[in-house]
């Protein structure tokens, strides 16, 4: 069963492999930081966490909304709503000859990997034998 530790590990993976995606876009291919890099595992690992923090772990029957399905779909489409709104900033940005991201991107690519982290966290967590509820 996956404990905090292992969530942890498991955001931050994912929220620098969610960024190196982001920037190595098909037609993009711009320029990966290390310090953007240190954000994105900064967030993953921050956001890993998230359903235990709101419902902690005390007795094995703990999971209530926020570690359900419907708290994994709401999730997920918000992340999918930042990433089409990602492509759309950064597609401006690039028209109008810009290098540096916009706030707005940064928020929004901010987003991307929280979803992504938690919904890393909810598949775990759906793998162990009392698996996730439905509401």
């Amino acid at each position: 069963m996956p404990n905090g530790n292992i969530h942890n590990i498991a955001g931050g993976f994912c929220g620098v492999l969610t960024y190196v995606m982001l920037q190595n876009n098909s037609n993009l291919k711009e320029e990966v930081k290390i310090e953007e890099i240190i954000f994105a595992l900064c967030t993953g690992v921050g956001t890993a966490r998230i359903p235990d923090m709101l419902e902690p772990p005390i007795h094995p029957n703990h999971r209530a909304f926020f570690h359900s399905l419907v708290f994994g779909g709401i999730t997920g489409f918000v992340g999918v709503r930042a990433w089409k709104d990602l492509q759309f900033r950064r597609q401006e940005r690039i028209s109008l000859g810009k290098q540096q991201w916009s706030f707005n991107e940064f928020v929004d690519i901010a987003i991307i990997i929280a979803s992504g982290s938690v919904l890393l966290h909810l598949i775990m967590d759906g793998f162990t034998p009392k698996g996730l509820t439905v509401v």
